[in-house]
């Protein structure tokens, strides 16, 4: 949830500091806010809300993403442990099989709960 209010704020801080100023192109051609119908030259935020993750589709997606990202990291370290058991104790390697069985196990739980839960 905090993450998602992090890029909620950086989007507005992009968009509030002028990252699309209105200019006219080079070329000569309309701004998005001009074919929108807005004067030229006006600063105007357009905001589409599956850009920050705002529909409700977006969101289970997001945190899907995040799990997997988070799996895939557990697994990384998982296969350092595996490929060089030599260096850990067994206690070692246990830890390691169970902090990544742990994030399986939750990320798994957390898509039955969201599969559960939608409208």
């Amino acid at each position: 949830m905090k993450v998602d209010r992090v890029i909620f704020a950086l989007t507005i801080l992009a968009a509030v500091a002028g990252v699309n100023s209105g200019a006219k192109a080079a070329d000569g051609t309309k701004t998005s806010a001009e074919r929108l119908g807005w004067p030229s030259g006006k600063r105007v935020v357009i905001f589409h809300a599956d850009d920050i993750g705002m529909c409700y589709e977006a969101v289970p997606a997001m945190r899907a993403q995040r799990w997997g990202r988070i799996v895939a990291i557990t697994s990384i370290k998982l296969l350092e442990v595996m490929l060089n058991a030599t260096h850990y104790t067994d206690v070692q390697i246990a830890w390691a099989v169970g902090l990544h069985l742990t994030f399986v196990l939750s990320a798994v739980g957390l898509g039955v709960l969201d599969r559960l839960t939608r409208h």
